[in-house]
């Protein structure tokens, strides 16, 4: 992932909103960087890469095909899951984000959109 400068500058060391959990421990990192520097440190093997040469995922890859195809699916296949509330247009790449967003902004009372 450090050969590449541009995938590297673009991926790795931003956050995101969730985290990047390790599925073969408990740890949870921030950052791809983060997470790939354990990921090299402990050994694991993620053998399933994405096939979308420019993404992260096809260096750091997946610790199972199903997870892969999912990702490819979802990220690069442009499957996309729109918000069933009235006004809201957003889209997300894959079901249970959608299912998230809704539980968070629209069943929930505090919400800044409730709130409004």
């Amino acid at each position: 992932l450090y050969e590449d400068e541009r995938m590297f500058e673009q991926n790795m060391t931003r956050t995101k909103k969730g985290v990047y959990r390790c599925n073969h421990c408990p740890k949870k990192f921030n950052t791809m960087e983060q997470f790939n520097t354990h990921i090299e440190t402990e050994g694991v093997e993620r053998p399933f890469k994405c096939t979308t040469l420019a993404c992260p995922w096809s260096k750091v890859g997946f610790p199972n095909r199903n997870e892969c195809r999912r990702h490819i699916k979802h990220q690069h296949e442009g499957a996309t899951f729109s918000c069933t509330y009235a006004f809201c247009n957003k889209t997300f790449p894959r079901n249970d984000s959608r299912n998230r967003h809704e539980k968070l902004v629209h069943e929930k009372p505090d919400s800044r959109l409730n709130k409004k």
